[in-house]
């Protein structure tokens, strides 16, 4: 089972894209707090990142690259309030970027997406690529 870390503040929209996510088939681990977040990243490397980018305590940004720093190949999807942002994943060092809100089509494509375009063709993430294919 393909395991996806979900980092987001709002509670309503967590609960909901846990909801979705494990009905999709993934496992889901997720959590309002950045340095939790990142301590997770650490103990049990997940498949894919789910991440918001506005984040109070923590610029998500900055976030982002100390993430990317450590982990470069590591899927993350960026969830946006804006929609004028969403065809830049490249700038935001991003494998896609997607508007946050209650459509979680392009979230479910972008998850997708990434785990295919994620670089790594080792046995090991060829079978969590099959076992993601939710």
């Amino acid at each position: 089972m393909c395991k996806l870390l979900l980092l987001e503040k709002d509670e309503t929209i967590r609960m909901l894209y846990r909801w979705e996510l494990e009905a999709w088939g993934y496992s889901v681990v997720d959590t309002d707090k950045p340095e939790i977040f990142l301590k997770m990243i650490t103990e049990d490397t997940p498949d894919v990142i789910v991440m918001e980018a506005g984040l109070t305590e923590w610029n998500g940004c900055n976030l982002l690259q100390r993430i990317r720093n450590r982990y470069d190949d590591l899927p993350i999807i960026l969830c946006i309030r804006y929609p004028y942002l969403e065809g830049a994943p490249k700038s935001f060092e991003t494998d896609s970027v997607v508007v946050k809100g209650f459509d979680l089509g392009e979230l479910r494509k972008g998850i997708r997406m990434s785990l295919n375009l994620s670089g790594n063709d080792f046995d090991g993430i060829s079978q969590r690529k099959q076992a993601c294919s939710a």
